[in-house]
């Protein structure tokens, strides 16, 4: 503690008197300023200072002397207060040169640093004094103050003892509301706690410099951070540098969570995933392996970087590697980023699998190319898709095998494409030359073969490319339509299926038309005729074709039943083909034919119908070119050679006969 001069009253007695204006003057210019004090009771008592004092203070000087007045220590920032007293004691005591710094209390109410240099003055017998000369910060320190400011990290001196900080840079990042701080604590003026931080770094870290991490708990940021130990001004002390690298280490960890994300997601992808680094001098080096690219090939992933360590392609069979390098090449050429590819790839067991790969690229800036491919075992769809494809060759095959005996047009078409792939035209009117190759032409010329409106317009709603392609949707891939046709240079009609069966293309997925046409005029001919003959209730119905001596039976039996007499029509035996002439009404005879009743009041009437010659023409027309009436009152129309028989029995007694 600062002693008690005995000698000092003397000493302000005689230097109360005015300074004389020369000194004044001498003093004043001293940068800082200076003063002339005695020492009572632990007191700087103020004798003398310059003009320039209360300035360094950030005081008028009427205040300034207001505040130190009795004691100019009651400036001193409270936490240095005994240090300094500790200075000027031992310098007055030993009469060495007083040397400490401090904090002070600024007139705008901020700590300020100021250095106090002075020396014990007098002796016993004329008193003693003290002289101070007051400076602020250097030149230098202004200098250093000025580049710390200006640096991205934070920059602060703490006490080591206390955590106080005796100098911050102006790091409005770091600390909280302004950077002026000096004289709180570390804690508080970082993170607003009123405790040393758990997670400070002081505790588990060396002063070595060293740089590490820091996370603050409570505001998420994350600190890089050094420190080491100085004297500062006198004051031990640790110098620590910080900066917040919470962006970075935020992004960090963003990336690491990705890598991590994608990793699992790269190890759960069926099949593997490859990295391929294409060089510009045309080397393919492979960058990564994922261990399902491993097991897809049935290796270990050591056997994997044994084959592929040199060349990435090394596994390609032999037959797909060039056109799989054409592949490639015209993907890097087109500048696009995505591709697909389908080839072979060597297995453990020295056996291949089909894969297919779907490839992404990415362009470095020394002319290299970097290859993301994906792979996916498909050697089973490959199979599966070869069946099909066999298949549908073979009932592409088929179909042109088997035509059926009336077939007028078998052929097949791409409907998707809207293309004739093939035509058999049996018709002999060079219908393809007509029509031509296009799916949607060549169908509208068939249409207008078609010689009612009605059945015209079905058939273009039925066989042209839109509604074909529809039904193949519905599931509906069996389309048939019986219309009337007339082809080209004829001048009969006759009736025709049209049957077209939809298929998938193997491959293309295309959807393929299989076309047969067929002439179905006799048997719509004997169904017309059938129905229009049953009408009339006839016991017997034949069809007997004259020309050929051939007929057969289509209802009725020809067996005699009971008490009846055979009656034999010409061309007619018992299994309806081929009998002799037939014999009269009642004449006994065992032999085969029809048999008109004996007894009874009940006749057999017998009505053979037969058309000689006749052309077949449009149904629509009613003239009697085409039709004929029966002696039984039958609509009938006539067809080359052929005709229909029935008999019907009668209720009144009637002469047996033969109606034509």
């Amino acid at each position: 503690m600062i002693q008690k001069d005995p000698f000092a009253a003397g000493f302000c007695e005689k230097s109360c008197g005015a300074v004389p204006e020369e000194l004044q003057e001498i003093l004043n210019a001293i940068p800082g300023g200076a003063a002339c004090y005695r020492i009572a009771e632990n007191r700087l008592e103020p004798v003398f200072y310059s003009d320039s004092l209360p300035a360094l203070f950030g005081y008028a000087r009427q205040r300034f002397h207001a505040l130190t007045k009795g004691d100019a220590l009651r400036l001193v920032y409270k936490a240095d207060l005994a240090r300094v007293c500790g200075a000027i004691e031992a310098a007055v005591a030993s009469g060495q040169a007083l040397d400490v710094s401090c904090r002070a209390q600024h007139g705008d109410g901020r700590l300020t640093w100021v250095h106090l240099g002075g020396r014990r003055a007098g002796s016993a017998s004329i008193g003693l004094r003290f002289y101070v000369v007051f400076s602020g910060i250097s030149a230098e320190a202004r200098q250093f103050q000025r580049l710390a400011n200006e640096t991205a990290h934070g920059i602060y001196v703490i006490e080591r003892e206390s955590y106080e900080l005796l100098y911050v840079n102006e790091s409005k990042n770091l600390f909280i509301g302004s950077s002026d701080h000096v004289g709180e604590k570390c804690y508080t003026a970082l993170h607003g706690r009123q405790e040393p931080c758990e997670f400070c770094t002081l505790k588990t870290h060396p002063a070595d410099g060293t740089v590490h991490g820091m996370h603050a708990g409570n505001n998420g940021h994350f600190y890089s951070t050094r420190f080491q130990e100085t004297l500062w001004l006198g004051i031990p002390a640790y110098i620590k540098y910080v900066q917040d690298v919470t962006e970075e280490v935020k992004a960090q960890q963003e990336k690491e969570r990705l890598d991590q994300y994608f990793q699992t997601l790269v190890h759960k992808l069926p099949g593997g995933v490859a990295v391929v680094r294409f060089e510009k001098g045309g080397g393919r080096i492979p960058e990564y392996f994922s261990d399902g690219f491993a097991a897809l090939c049935g290796m270990t992933m050591a056997e994997v970087w044994q084959l592929y360590q040199e060349d990435g392609m090394a596994g390609v069979h032999p037959a797909d590697l060039d056109q799989l390098n054409k592949e490639l090449d015209a993907f890097i050429a087109s500048g696009k980023d995505h591709c697909e590819l389908t080839y072979r790839l060597k297995k453990g067991d020295g056996s291949y699998l089909w894969v297919k790969n779907n490839v992404s690229m990415l362009q470095r800036g020394n002319g290299e190319f970097t290859f993301y491919a994906n792979y996916r075992d498909i050697t089973k769809e490959r199979k599966e898709q070869e069946t099909i494809r066999r298949q549908y060759k073979e009932l592409i095959l088929q179909h042109y095998r088997t035509p059926g005996p009336n077939a007028l047009i078998v052929g097949h078409c791409n409907i998707t494409q809207n293309r004739i792939l093939e035509i058999s035209d049996q018709t002999h009117s060079n219908l393809l030359k007509t029509f031509g190759t296009e799916r949607e032409h060549f169908f509208t010329g068939l249409a207008g073969l078609v010689v009612n409106g009605a059945e015209r317009q079905a058939f273009l709603n039925v066989f042209l490319n839109k509604p074909a392609l529809a039904a193949f949707a519905a599931g509906d891939t069996e389309q048939q339509l019986n219309c009337f046709i007339r082809l080209p240079q004829e001048t009969a009609g006759r009736y025709a299926n049209f049957k077209m069966i939809l298929v998938e293309t193997p491959d293309t997925g295309d959807i393929t038309g299989i076309l047969t046409v067929s002439d179905i005029t006799e048997e719509t001919i004997s169904s017309r005729n059938l129905h229009q003959l049953s009408t009339y209730n006839y016991d017997l119905i034949a069809d007997v074709d004259l020309p050929r001596d051939s007929s057969t039976l289509l209802s009725g039996s020809l067996r005699p039943p009971k008490n009846r007499l055979p009656f034999r029509a010409p061309g007619l035996d018992d299994s309806g083909a081929g009998g002799s002439e037939g014999q009269g009404p009642g004449r006994k005879d065992d032999g085969p034919g029809l048999y008109a009743g004996t007894s009874g009041a009940r006749r057999c009437l017998f009505l053979f119908v037969f058309h000689l010659g006749w052309v077949w023409g449009d149904p629509d027309q009613k003239n009697d070119r085409f039709r004929r009436r029966s002696s039984a009152g039958a609509d009938l129309p006539g067809h080359g050679g052929h005709h229909r028989l029935g008999a019907r029995t009668t209720g009144h007694a009637e002469r047996d006969g033969l109606y034509v």
